[in-house]
């Protein structure tokens, strides 16, 4: 968000691309947790994605691979020609190879090699009668204990506990990979370095060369990046909102963006301060934005006790996934939803829809 209203400051288009790596990093960093906390409900069924072509996911995550590895280590890639397509979305590749190379990395302390290989799996071992690919990270770094081996996939089991390490990133590959019914394979050597082979059903499709692999891959139209500035909001009739959240750093944030829609702002650090607002600019007010987590009143309660105030005033409510015991009462309460985190994109797109539906409201 901080990203986003800074791009509201600057005409100055490499400074703009720049902030946009920040915020396509937030986005994917989102995508994950919203994945894990996804996986953690019981009342999540995971979605089966279409076998998709992994090659411009695989270009997009080294880039974002190299950014985050020292300079001094050298990162290798070998890709096969003919890549069969694999039912799996870039959310799910980018957490099995940002955690295999994170646990390489660490592996080599901070020199030395590490390698990706993808190609073609045509042994019978794991898929006798299905094509699939193979993806090996391979480093040459300390390597693994026999005695340890058996235990690097289970949850919180580190052997790095004391700097830092959570035992969590060969357990998710793990989690990641067998939802896609494919297979995990670790082979290590103590002082010889590691490898570690993941197996992903798949189907053929006429391939991409690879020449010195280097991948010439077939131009498509790029997905356009949007600066924060440059996302029209010219559907959007400019109205005054009661914003709610008990951070201040993100009440700042949703602010800045929230006037640069063209709207006028009456900021509350707290549900007992927006009511207090509330009461002196009732008629005023044309929408509520507030936070669901906050101390002594959450959105809910806030909500509840406008709604008996102003049952027509439309509301908004910002929470994260997994928040779900109280916001069954959300359409009573004229309630709309967006997940966290926020952005523009998504700020202006739940207000243009508020308006369309309550065009009384908002003139």
């Amino acid at each position: 968000g901080t990203a986003e209203a800074l791009q509201f400051e600057t005409e100055d288009k490499m400074i703009q691309q720049q902030l946009d790596v920040i915020i396509s990093a937030g986005e994917r960093g989102s995508d994950m947790i919203t994945d894990l906390l996804q996986s953690s409900s019981s009342r999540h069924n995971k979605e089966q994605a279409p076998y998709t072509d992994i090659l411009p996911m695989i270009q997009s995550i080294t880039e974002l691979l190299r950014l985050q590895l020292p300079a001094q280590i050298k990162l290798n890639y070998e890709i096969d020609e003919n890549l069969p397509h694999v039912k799996i979305n870039i959310t799910h590749l980018e957490q099995i190879l940002l955690n295999l190379i994170n646990n390489a990395s660490h592996a080599i302390d901070g020199k030395g090699e590490i390698t990706i290989d993808v190609h073609k799996y045509a042994s019978a071992t794991h898929f006798p009668n299905q094509e699939a690919i193979q993806i090996t990270v391979s480093d040459n770094g300390c390597g693994i204990s026999e005695q340890d081996l058996a235990h690097v996939t289970d949850n919180f089991w580190s052997t790095r506990k004391d700097e830092g390490g959570t035992g969590l990133g060969l357990a998710m590959v793990k989690r990641v990979v067998g939802n896609h019914q494919g297979k995990l394979d670790i082979t290590s050597k103590e002082g010889l370095g590691t490898q570690i082979h993941v197996y992903l059903p798949a189907k053929y499709r006429d391939g991409i060369v690879y020449k010195n692999n280097i991948a010439v891959v077939p131009k498509k139209e790029a997905k356009q990046k949007r600066p924060a500035s440059s996302v029209k909001a010219d559907m959007l009739l400019p109205c005054t909102i009661l914003l709610v959240d008990d951070q201040p750093d993100v009440l700042q944030v949703h602010k800045l963006l929230l006037q640069a829609m063209g709207h006028h702002v009456l900021p509350a650090f707290s549900a007992k301060e927006a009511l207090q607002i509330f009461a002196e600019k009732r008629n005023a007010i044309q929408l509520l934005i507030t936070d669901f987590k906050m101390p002594e009143m959450d959105g809910i309660d806030l909500s509840e006790a406008l709604h008996q105030l102003k049952p027509d005033l439309p509301k908004l409510m910002i929470t994260a996934y997994g928040e779900t015991e109280k916001l069954q009462h959300a359409q009573r309460l004229n309630l709309t939803m967006v997940r966290k985190p926020s952005n523009y994109k998504k700020l202006s797109a739940a207000i243009q829809e508020i308006q369309s539906k309550n065009s009384d409201i908002f003139k």
